[in-house]
């Protein structure tokens, strides 16, 4: 039996994009049976799932982060006059 060569595991949406549009083409060439294309979309929906929700949670830390750094947004605007209350 021959080994299976490893890859690299696709780590962004466009990898996964990649990976699934060589996955069709191989099935219309008939070098891939539809059962693996199968499992392999299944798997590629939610390997997308989980890089989105990774992405949101490194984007959200990072605006935590800088809102922690920044002076408090209700200070600043009372002190420059403004409120939410009125002209």
């Amino acid at each position: 039996m021959k080994e299976a060569t490893p890859i690299e595991p696709p780590t962004t949406a466009e990898a996964v994009r990649d990976l699934l549009a060589q996955a069709v083409a191989e099935v219309k060439m008939r070098k891939l049976d539809t059962r693996t294309a199968n499992a392999l979309a299944y798997t590629g929906a939610t390997l997308l799932k989980a890089i989105e929700v990774s992405s949101l949670e490194s984007r959200l830390a990072a605006l935590e982060g800088r809102r922690q750094r920044e002076p408090d947004g209700d200070d600043a605007l009372k002190s420059s006059g403004k409120t939410n209350g009125g002209s």
